[in-house]
């Protein structure tokens, strides 16, 4: 587990200065002798014996406040973490007013659209009765006004045609 690992860790490298961990029972009584301190070898165990109970403390007080550390770092992160999600996703509520919106657009241009359609539809019910009448009508020949009125007609509905799509 990587967050053990990481609390461990600093946990040993800051309990390397300690006492105990720097000398064995025996370095500690040749420290001793050196400095001319002159305890028999029962009084230098006991001696190591408390300091090694002292940095046993020590690094147990070290671990529990570097755990409590690594804890309170993880939960204001993980709240900074959450508050910036929270700032940059979108609200239910905002992306339900986008959607009508848009919803309110499409049906706007679709009305738009329908009634173009039905005006192209007139123009060409229109048009159509006009050469079926014509048609039926045979005695009567297309005169040049007619032809200029149908070419118009046409040309009309050719452009509509090409707006619509």
């Amino acid at each position: 587990m990587q967050v053990v690992q990481s609390e461990q860790i600093l946990n040993d490298y800051l309990s390397k200065g300690l006492v105990t961990h720097l000398m064995t029972a025996s370095e500690f009584e040749k420290f001793l002798s050196n400095l001319e301190i002159n305890l028999d070898r029962e009084d230098i165990s006991n001696t190591y014996n408390l300091l090694q109970e002292r940095d046993h403390k020590i690094c147990e007080e070290k671990l529990h406040r570097i755990q409590e550390f690594f804890q309170r770092t993880r939960r204001i992160s993980r709240n900074e973490f959450e508050a910036i999600q929270l700032d940059e996703t979108i609200s239910m509520e905002r992306l339900v007013n986008s959607l009508y919106a848009a919803n309110q657009v499409f049906d706007e241009e679709i009305s738009r659209l329908d009634s173009e359609i039905k005006v192209q539809n007139e123009r060409s019910t229109s048009l159509v009765s006009f050469l079926h009448s014509n048609a039926e009508d045979k005695t009567t020949s297309f005169s040049f006004a007619q032809l200029t009125i149908l070419l118009k007609k046409m040309k009309d509905i050719g452009q509509s045609v090409e707006e619509i799509s």
